[in-house]
């Protein structure tokens, strides 16, 4: 970034529990720049899981439970009174990010809204984290 004319103001990644990108997100939370997540929601079809090396590069592997079937997730929606897919997405504003699910049912649309209100306990944001 030494020698941008324009500083990005915003990068759109694919981040999610599964794949959380650790090393990108705190360099863009250090030179200012704003992280978005598409498929918050992890992808249903096609399951990656982030491996993160000591130089934060970030390797995937398929494989493993699609993320709003994890134990972890499931047990914390239980606890709070969430979906699956709100404690995904609200673990995902709560560090930080911005979200960006996908959806074009009515239902889940509004779910998602509901996602912004809701408030996880360290405890849980720190579980989740342990899923990569």
């Amino acid at each position: 970034l030494t020698y941008a004319r324009h500083r990005p103001s915003v990068n759109q990644v694919e981040l999610h529990p599964h794949l959380q990108q650790r090393g990108l997100v705190n360099f863009c939370h250090k030179v200012g720049t704003q992280v978005v997540a598409f498929s918050p929601l992890g992808r249903p079809d096609q399951v990656l899981i982030g491996q993160e090396g000591e130089d934060g590069a970030v390797a995937k592997k398929k494989g493993g439970t699609p993320l709003l079937q994890e134990p972890c997730v499931l047990e914390v929606a239980r606890e709070a009174g969430l979906s699956p897919a709100q404690v995904v997405l609200a673990w995902g504003l709560q560090r930080g990010h911005g979200v960006v699910p996908k959806s074009s049912n009515a239902s889940r649309l509004r779910e998602n809204l509901e996602a912004v209100d809701a408030r996880l306990s360290e405890e849980s944001l720190r579980r989740i984290d342990g899923i990569e």
